[in-house]
């Protein structure tokens, strides 16, 4: 019989429990990734990471070394290092324009703690990394998809500028 009551209280307060539980206000960072990261290495010609850019329709590619992730080269380095000085995107290599060290956030972060971060760092990037494997990317076309809140998707398109009208294309999974 006690037991009997036990069980049921406990079954009628599922109900409660699961209506008091807090509404998550914003995703975590893995909600938010694009998981296909294309990669690079350090002697690749800029010319051939541009075109590898080009091919997996990304404005940005994740550089290697020795299997870590080292870096990022972005297409807004390739136009200010290679176009705007005039180098010859045949001969220059990813070594020598890449951003590096990488800043980084673990995937279960609330996408808003990657928010704040790309803000405070000016990055429009940032790998999802986590015990040192390189999970995916979040960039701010991601947060523009999946954002409905008008003040914080305000404050993340106004940072991207000009870029704000050029969305990620989605790729099919499968």
């Amino acid at each position: 019989m006690h037991m009997h009551a036990h069980g049921s209280i406990e079954l009628s307060s599922v109900p409660f429990i699961t209506a008091a539980a807090p509404k998550p206000t914003m995703p975590r960072v893995r909600d938010l990734m694009t998981v296909d990261v294309p990669l690079t290495t350090l002697n690749t010609p800029v010319s051939d990471a541009a075109r590898l850019m080009r091919a997996a329709d990304r404005d940005s590619l994740i550089v290697f070394d020795l299997g870590r992730a080292i870096g990022i080269v972005t297409e807004r380095d390739i136009i200010r290092k290679i176009t705007a000085e005039g180098l010859d995107a045949m001969r220059v290599h990813v070594a020598d324009i890449v951003s590096s060290p990488l800043v980084t956030i673990h995937p279960d972060k609330p996408a808003r703690d990657a928010a704040l971060l790309m803000l405070e760092k000016k990055i429009r990037h940032l790998p999802v990394v986590k015990e040192n494997r390189l999970l995916g990317m979040l960039t701010l076309q991601d947060f523009a998809k999946h954002m409905s809140k008008k003040g914080v998707k305000d404050e993340i398109l106004e940072s991207m500028g000009k870029d704000a009208d050029q969305p990620l294309a989605m790729l099919q999974s499968g």
